[in-house]
C-alpha cells in the first residue's frame, strides 16, 4: 500500500506501507501542507496473473468541527453613526455548521480607532454544540478626541488562545466599521450673583454666593470633572484701574463646592462659591471652562 499527499503541487509519496502491516496511522501526515490523499494497492500473482480482489479498504477518521461567523444568520447593532461619548453594541452569530460539539469558545476582538491604534481583547463564549448557534457579543465606549471611522475585527476560536481544531479557520472573521462624529459644538456658561444675572460694574454684596452653571448637550460626556471649570479672581483697586493679581479658585476650598452632573438627559455642572470680598472696590471674575470634548466656553 502506497500514500500519496495531494495539494496544489501535485503527489508526493508519504507512506509505503509493507504487506504484512493490516493497519496504520495517519497522524504523522500534516492536513494543512496535504489536505487530499491517495491511496495506491500494488498486487501481483506470478503463477495464475490474476489480480487480487479487494473486499474493502477504509479510512477511519473523526471529523473536526466548523465554525463559523455569519452575519446573514443574526447580525445587530444599536446604531452606525455615534456621538463622542456614546456607546456602540453589536452582535453577531457564530454557528456549528457541523454535528460536532466544540467546547467554550474563545474569541478575539480587535478594534482600531481614527489614527490607527488598534487595541486587542478577548472573550469567553459557552459551548458551541453541533448545528447550534451562539451571539458574539462586544461593546465600545467612544471617547472624546476619538472621532471619525472606527474599525472592529472579529475573529473566532483565535490561534493565540484555547484555539480548538476545524476544518477551516478564514470564515472565523468579520470586520465591522462604524462613525464616531466629533463634537463641535460649546457648552453653555452661566453666572449669577445671590440668584441674579450681572452686568459688567454692577455693584454686589460683600459676601455674595455665586453659581456658575455649565450645561452641555452631548448626553454621553458627563460633566463630572472639576478640570472642565477654572476660575479666578482679580482685584482691581478702588477706582477699577490697579493691576492686580490674578489668583484661581481651589475646589479644596471649604468655600467652593462642585456639583457635578449626574443626569445623561440633562447635563448640567455647577459650582457654588460662599465668595468673601475684603476690600471694597472693583474685581473681575474670569471663568474658563470646556466640555470632555475640548470645547471651550
Amino acid at each position: 500500500m502506497q500514500i500519496y499527499g495531494v495539494n496544489a503541487s501535485g503527489e508526493t509519496l508519504l507512506m509505503s506501507i509493507p504487506e504484512n502491516v493490516l493497519d496504520t496511522s495517519l497522524a504523522s501526515i500534516n492536513a494543512t501542507i496535504y489536505p487530499n490523499l491517495r491511496l495506491k494497492l500494488l498486487t501481483s500473482d506470478i503463477p495464475d496473473r490474476t489480480p487480487s480482489q479487494l473486499d474493502f479498504w477504509r479510512v477511519l477518521y473523526k471529523k473536526p468541527p466548523e465554525a463559523a461567523i455569519n452575519p446573514l444568520k443574526y447580525f445587530a447593532t444599536n446604531k452606525d453613526t455615534l456621538m463622542q461619548g456614546e456607546t456602540w453594541i453589536m452582535s453577531v452569530a457564530l454557528e456549528n455548521v457541523t454535528d460536532v460539539d466544540m467546547d467554550s469558545i474563545t474569541v478575539k476582538f480587535s478594534a482600531q480607532d481614527p489614527n490607527n491604534v488598534i487595541s486587542t481583547s478577548f472573550g469567553k463564549n459557552d459551548s458551541l454544540l453541533g448545528f447550534d448557534t451562539l451571539h458574539l457579543q462586544f461593546s465600545k465606549n467612544t471617547l472624546a478626541g476619538a472621532n471619525g471611522i472606527q474599525g472592529l475585527t472579529i475573529e473566532a476560536n483565535p490561534y493565540e488562545q484555547g484555539h480548538q481544531l476545524e476544518q477551516f479557520h478564514f470564515n472565523n472573521f468579520v470586520n465591522l466599521t462604524f462613525f464616531v462624529e466629533k463634537d463641535e459644538t460649546n457648552p453653555l456658561l452661566d453666572v449669577s450673583f445671590d440668584g441674579r444675572k450681572i452686568l459688567d460694574g454692577d455693584l454686589v454684596s460683600a459676601k455674595p454666593e455665586i453659581v456658575i452653571q455649565l450645561k452641555d448637550e452631548n448626553q454621553f460626556l458627563a460633566l463630572d470633572d472639576t478640570s472642565l471649570i477654572n476660575i479666578y479672581f482679580r482685584y482691581l483697586g478702588e477706582d477699577g484701574n490697579s493691576p492686580g493679581v490674578i489668583e484661581r479658585s481651589s475646589f479644596n476650598d471649604v468655600q467652593t463646592q462642585f456639583v457635578p452632573a449626574t443626569n445623561s438627559i440633562k447635563n448640567e455642572a455647577k459650582v457654588i462659591l460662599q465668595k468673601e470680598f475684603e476690600r471694597d472696590g472693583y474685581y473681575e471674575l474670569l471663568v474658563r471652562s470646556s466640555d470632555k470634548s475640548g470645547n471651550f466656553s
